[in-house]
C-alpha cells in the first residue's frame, strides 16, 4: 500500500493556518496515495483550535476518499525558547520539524514536512516518492536569498568551513529522508548548532537545517514553494507560500490569486461558520484598509 506520511504544525497561532495547509493538500492528493498519516507537530495548540482543526482534517479525510490517520504529537518547545531570530514572527514552534526522526516512528523512513503557511493547488504525492539520489533533504532554494551570505549563515560560514556562496533552500516544504537522518545523527547535530550558534540565527530553523545540510540536500522544483507575493510571476505554482510576518488569516488582499485560494480553502475546511467566516473575511478586509492607508 502507497502511504504518505504529512507533517505540519505549529502553535495557537498558527493552527488555522495548519487546517488550510493540510486541508488543501488533502483535497487536491492524486490517486497514487492509498493513505495517508497526518503526523501534527502540537507546539500548543489549545483546546477550541484543536477540536476546529479535528473537525476540518476529518472533512477533509471525507474529501480524500481514503484511509487517513490523524496523530497529534505533543512537542516541548520550551528549550527552545532562548533561540530568538531576527525575524520575530519566528517563534519557537518553527524549531519542531527539526525533531521529526525522533518523534515519527523508525518504521517510516520519508515524511514530507509542510510549513503551516501555505496553500495546496496540486498533488503534493509526486514532490514525494523515491528520491532519485540519496540527500537528507528535498527542498526549494530560497529566491530571495539565494545563498549561505545572504542568510543568517555569514558568521558561522568560515568557523563550519562552509562556502559562503552555496546556496540556501527555504525550510517550507521539505522531502526529508529519515533513515539518513538517524544514520548521521542528524538531529543531535541541529541541536548542537542551536546551542553554539543559536544566537545569530536570522531564519530560525531554516539557518540551521542549512548550515547542518550543506551538500546533503538536492533542489525541489520551485514551483513546490512558491512565495505568494511572486505569484505574478508564477501562474504554474503548486504550492503558494505565505512567507514573511503578514499572514493571510490577518491581512486578506482579496484581488491576489493567493490570497482568494487561501480564503476558499479556509470557507471549505468549514474552520469557521458561515458567519464565522464573514466577521473573519470583514475583520481582515479592513486591516488591509488600514495598512494601505497607512503607507
Amino acid at each position: 500500500m502507497t502511504l504518505l506520511t504529512l507533517a505540519c504544525g505549529g502553535d495557537d497561532r498558527y493552527a488555522i493556518g495548519v487546517a488550510v495547509t493540510l486541508y488543501s493538500a488533502l483535497v487536491n492528493l492524486g490517486p497514487a496515495v492509498e493513505a495517508v498519516h497526518l503526523a501534527i507537530l502540537d507546539g500548543g495548540i489549545g483546546p477550541e483550535n484543536r477540536l476546529r482543526l479535528e473537525r476540518v482534517l476529518q472533512k477533509g479525510a471525507q474529501k480524500a476518499g481514503r484511509p487517513v490517520h490523524i496523530e497529534f504529537l505533543s512537542v516541548d518547545t520550551s528549550a527552545f525558547q532562548v533561540y530568538r531570530a531576527r525575524q520575530t514572527y519566528l517563534n519557537a514552534a518553527a524549531y519542531m520539524r527539526l525533531l521529526l526522526p525522533n518523534l515519527l516512528p523508525d518504521a517510516t523512513t520519508q515524511v514530507l514536512y509542510l510549513d503551516s503557511d501555505l496553500v495546496i493547488r496540486g498533488d503534493v504525492s509526486q514532490i514525494s516518492g523515491p528520491p532519485q539520489e540519496a540527500a537528507a533533504a528535498y527542498a526549494a532554494p530560497d529566491p530571495l536569498f539565494t545563498n549561505l551570505q545572504q542568510s543568517g549563515l555569514p558568521k558561522t560560514c568560515p568557523a563550519l568551513a562552509l562556502d559562503p556562496q552555496a546556496p540556501y533552500f527555504n525550510s517550507g516544504v521539505m522531502v526529508l529522508d529519515l533513515g539518513l537522518w538517524r544514520q548521521q545523527h542528524l538531529v543531535n547535530r541541529c541541536l548542537s548548532y542551536l546551542e553554539q550558534y543559536g544566537g545569530r540565527l536570522r531564519f530560525a530553523d531554516q539557518d540551521v537545517l542549512n548550515a547542518v545540510l550543506a551538500g546533503q540536500w538536492r533542489p525541489l522544483n520551485p514551483v513546490w514553494n512558491t512565495y505568494a507575493l511572486q505569484w505574478h510571476d508564477s501562474p504554474d505554482a503548486q504550492v503558494w507560500h505565505f512567507v514573511g510576518p503578514h499572514k493571510p488569516w490577518q491581512i486578506y488582499y482579496p484581488w491576489k490569486p493567493p490570497w482568494q485560494a487561501f480564503a476558499h480553502y479556509l470557507f471549505a475546511s468549514s474552520w469557521f461558520t458561515g458567519p464565522e467566516f464573514v466577521q473573519w473575511w470583514l475583520q481582515s478586509l479592513g486591516r488591509m484598509v488600514q495598512q494601505t492607508l497607512a503607507r
